[in-house]
C-alpha cells in the first residue's frame, strides 16, 4: 500500500525545470494508484461498510480491496429506482448506529460508486432516527418520505467513474447539513434511490470536512480513518447467554483489544479481515483455524440471570490437539479444556465443562493454551451456553425406525418477512411447528451473520433435537447466499457444489433401513438462459447420487413452463402426484415457484402421502411441505 499524506503536497507541473514528460507520466499514473489515508478529528463520525448493523431487501455487504476495511454496502442492479422522494416503510435499505454530539451541526459526506459507472445506478438517500434542522424541527426522519438526496454524479453531463465523495444533489439546494436534540447513540438509514450503487464510508463532520469533501469527486481512493468519537469501528453486538456465539463474531476493535492472533493476515480468507483465521466449517458457516499459544478472541456478552450453565464448545483436530480456556470478566470459569483428535480438521465434536455465570454484561475471553501433536490447539466453530450444569448434550440426537418421512422446502429471503423485516426466530418457529424431520431451505445468508449455525441452533432449541445440516453456498470465498438442509436424522454422506452462481447441496439419509437423497437447488429468477444452465446442470448432478431422490427448491418457474417439463422428464411433482393436477398451491404471489419432487428412479420406494402450502408471511415465499412413505 502507498500511503500519501496530502494532494496538496504533491504537484505535477509540466513546465517545471528538470521534469521530463515520460517520468511524469510515470508519477502521475503511481499517483492514481495511491491509497490516500485521511485523518478524522476526535468529533468526527465516520462509518465503514463493517459497522452496518442492519440490511434489508437488495443490499448486502460485499468484499472490495480497494474500499474502507476492504468491504462495501452495495445493492444489486435490479433497475430499479424511486426518483420522487424516500418511501417511509422501504424493503430495500441499510443502516448504522453511531454517536453524536447535542446541537452541533454536521456535514454529510458519502463515498459512492457507481455499477458500470452509468448515472442510473448513482444515488440514494439518507434519513436519521432524530435529526432537526437549525431552529429544532425535525427532518429527514427515518419513517418519513424526506431525507438527503446523495448523487455521485456533481453537475449535469459530468458522469461518473469509480469511487467518489458527495454530499448532496447538484440540482437541489439540499445543504447537507444536521444537528442532533442531544448526545448519545442514534441511527443513520440509507435507503434505494437508483439500485446498482456501492456505499463504503458515510463521515459526519462538525470542523474537519465541514467546507470540503474528504477525497475527490472522482476516481478516489482516499480512506478516513476511524479515530474520531463517533466512530462505531469499536462498537460491537452484545452476544446473549444462554445462546450459542459462533467462534468468528468475535468482538470488533482490533488486534490487541477484540483479539490477538500471533501471525499477519487471514489464513483462511474468509468472512472478516483481520489477522485471525477464518475458513468454512462443513457443518455451515465458518471457524476459527491455525490456532496457536497465546491467542486469544473476546466476546461481549449479557448474562440473563445469575446461574450455572453448561458450556459446550463444537472443536475439531487432525491428531490430538491443545488446550484452551474461556474466561468471564478475566476470570477463568472453565479450566483447561482439551481438544481431542476428532480424525479430521473438519471432524466434529462437542466438550463440556459446567461454569458458574453471575447476571450482566461482560466480556467473554477464550484463550488458546497449548498446543497438541496436530501442530496446533484445534479448530473451534462455536461454543454455546445452556442454563443448567450437565455433562451430557441439550438436544438428543434423532434416529429413523418408522417407515414416514415429511419435508420442507423453503425461500426464506435470508431471515426476512415479506415487508423485509428480519424474523429469523420466526421462520424458525414455523419449521419446527410443521414437524418436518427433513427441511431444504434457499436464500440462507453469511453476509452478516452465519445463518446456517443460527437455523441449525435455534431449531434444536425449539424441538429439544439435534439437527444436522449441509450448506450450498454460491461461493467459494465470501459472504454470499447459499442452500441449506437440516435433518433430525444423521446424514450418512453429503455433497455440494455451485453451478453457475448457485449452490446446491445434498444430504442422505437411512429412513426405514433405504437411504433417501435429498437435493436442494435456487434457480436464477432473471436470466432464464443461466436458469436453462443452472437446471440441466443440477440434473446431471444429481443423477449420481442414485436410489430415491427428493429435490426440492426454488426453481423460479411455474408449474407450465418449459423449466418444470424438464424436471417432469426423470421426476414427478409431489403436488401433482398427491393433488391429481397441477393448480393452485401458490407460494409466492400467485404463482408456485417451489416444489418437491420425487425422482422417477426408485421413485416407488417414495409414495408421497400429503402435500400443502403453509399459509405465512414469514418471508415472500411460503413453505411447502409434504409426507410421504418409504418402503
Amino acid at each position: 500500500m502507498v500511503r500519501v499524506r496530502s494532494t496538496s503536497s504533491f504537484r505535477t507541473n509540466s513546465s517545471a525545470r528538470g521534469i521530463h514528460q515520460p517520468f511524469l507520466a510515470l508519477i502521475t499514473a503511481l499517483f492514481s494508484l495511491a491509497i490516500f489515508t485521511a485523518t478524522a478529528a476526535a468529533n468526527d463520525v465516520v462509518i465503514y461498510s463493517s459497522d452496518v448493523t442492519t440490511i434489508a431487501g437488495s443490499w448486502k455487504r460485499a468484499s472490495d480491496g480497494a474500499a474502507a476495511g476492504g468491504q462495501k454496502m452495495v445493492s444489486h442492479n435490479y433497475g430499479w429506482s424511486v426518483t420522487g422522494a424516500p418511501l417511509a416503510a422501504p424493503k430495500s435499505y441499510f443502516e448504522a448506529k453511531f454517536s453524536a454530539t447535542a446541537n452541533t451541526a454536521y456535514r454529510v459526506w458519502v463515498r459512492m460508486k457507481a455499477a458500470s459507472n452509468s448515472t442510473s445506478n448513482d444515488s440514494v438517500y439518507m434519513q436519521f432516527s432524530d435529526a432537526v434542522n437549525g431552529s429544532g424541527g425535525a427532518i429527514w426522519r427515518i419513517g418519513s418520505t424526506s431525507g438527503i438526496l446523495l448523487n455521485l454524479e456533481r453537475c449535469s453531463g459530468c458522469g461518473v467513474s469509480g469511487w467518489g465523495w458527495r454530499g448532496g444533489s447538484w440540482w437541489t439546494s439540499q445543504t447537507s447539513i444536521v444537528r442532533f436534540p442531544s448526545s448519545g447513540t442514534r441511527t443513520l438509514r440509507v435507503q434505494t434511490r437508483e439500485d446498482g450503487v456501492a456505499i463504503d464510508q458515510i463521515v459526519l463532520s462538525p470542523v474537519t470536512y465541514y467546507s470540503k469533501a474528504p477525497g475527490a469527486a472522482v476516481n478516489d481512493s482516499t480512506i478516513v480513518s476511524q479515530g474520531g468519537s463517533g466512530s462505531t469501528q469499536s462498537s460491537t453486538t452484545v452476544k446473549a447467554i444462554p445462546g450459542a456465539i459462533q467462534s468468528e463474531d468475535f468482538d470488533s476493535g482490533g488486534s490487541g483489544t477484540s483479539y490477538w492472533d500471533s501471525s499477519a493476515g487471514n489464513s483462511g480468507g474468509q468472512y472478516r479481515s483481520t489477522n485471525v483465521d477464518i475458513e468454512r466449517a462443513s457443518e455451515g458457516g465458518y471457524n476459527i483455524g491455525w490456532t496457536t499459544r497465546g491467542e486469544w478472541l473476546q466476546y461481549t456478552v449479557n448474562v440473563a440471570k445469575s446461574a450455572t450453565y453448561t458450556l459446550e464448545a463444537r472443536v475439531a483436530s487432525y491428531g490430538a490437539g491443545g488446550n484452551f480456556r474461556v474466561q468471564f470478566g478475566g476470570v477463568n470459569k472453565t479450566g483447561s479444556m482439551t481438544i481431542p483428535n476428532t480424525g479430521g480438521w473438519q471432524t466434529w465434536t462437542t466438550i463440556r465443562k459446567n461454569v458458574s455465570l453471575s447476571a450482566g454484561q461482560q466480556r467473554m475471553r477464550v484463550v488458546f493454551e497449548t498446543v497438541g501433536s496436530s501442530g496446533t490447539t484445534g479448530n473451534l466453530t462455536y461454543i454455546r451456553l445452556i442454563e443448567g450444569g450437565t455433562t451430557t448434550s441439550s438436544p438428543t440426537p434423532t434416529t429413523s425406525t418408522g417407515s414416514k418421512v415429511r419435508v420442507m422446502t423453503w425461500n426464506v429471503k435470508q431471515g426476512r418477512t415479506a415487508g423485509g423485516s428480519y424474523d429469523l426466530p420466526g421462520q424458525v418457529t414455523v419449521m419446527a411447528n410443521s414437524g418436518a424431520d427433513v427441511i431444504l431451505l434457499q436464500e440462507v445468508s453469511v453476509w452478516d451473520e452465519n445463518q446456517p449455525a443460527k437455523y441449525r441452533d435455534q431449531l434444536a432449541a425449539k424441538t429439544g433435537r439435534t439437527w444436522y445440516t449441509v450448506w450450498g453456498p454460491s461461493k467459494s470465498t465470501g459472504g454470499c447466499l447459499g442452500t441449506l438442509i437440516l435433518s433430525k436424522y444423521p446424514i450418512s454422506s453429503a455433497a455440494k457444489t455451485i453451478l453457475s452462481g448457485t449452490g446446491v447441496s445434498k444430504g442422505t439419509v437411512t429412513i426405514n433401513g433405504v437411504p433417501v437423497s435429498f437435493a436442494n437447488v435456487h434457480l436464477d429468477y432473471y436470466d432464464t438462459s443461466k436458469r436453462t444452465t443452472q437446471l440441466y446442470a443440477f440434473m446431471d448432478w444429481v443423477r449420481q447420487f442414485g436410489g430415491p431422490v427428493i429435490a426440492g427448491g426454488d426453481y423460479n418457474s411455474w408449474w407450465g413452463e418449459w423449466w418444470i417439463k424438464q424436471m417432469e422428464t426423470e421426476f414427478t411433482d409431489t403436488w401433482k402426484d398427491v393433488k391429481g393436477n397441477p393448480y393452485d398451491g401458490y407460494t409466492t404471489g400467485n404463482v408456485r415457484f417451489d416444489y418437491l419432487f420425487r425422482s422417477r428412479y426408485n421413485g416407488h420406494r417414495m409414495k408421497p402421502t400429503a402435500c400443502w402450502v403453509i399459509s405465512t408471511d414469514r418471508s415472500d415465499h411460503r413453505p411447502v411441505v409434504a409426507d410421504y412413505t418409504v418402503q
